[in-house]
């Protein structure tokens, strides 16, 4: 899966929630890894933080 524009937040926020939910952790991770590279809003933040994907390390460049 590609996104069209690897800036946008949101898009790799909600693609990470829909490959972790089809238990392609691999793929999920490496979007993850990618969202690191941006800068993202508390609103995306919590949203990561409500599914369990991470925790408040990727604010700090931590996954």
């Amino acid at each position: 899966m590609r996104i069209l524009n690897p800036e946008f937040a949101d898009a790799i926020v909600f693609l990470t929630i829909a490959l972790s939910d089809e238990s392609r952790f691999s793929e999920a991770l490496a979007e993850l890894q990618q969202l690191q590279q941006l800068e993202i809003t508390s609103q995306l933040q919590n949203v990561l933080d409500s599914q369990g994907l991470v925790g408040k390390g990727i604010r700090r460049g931590e996954i």
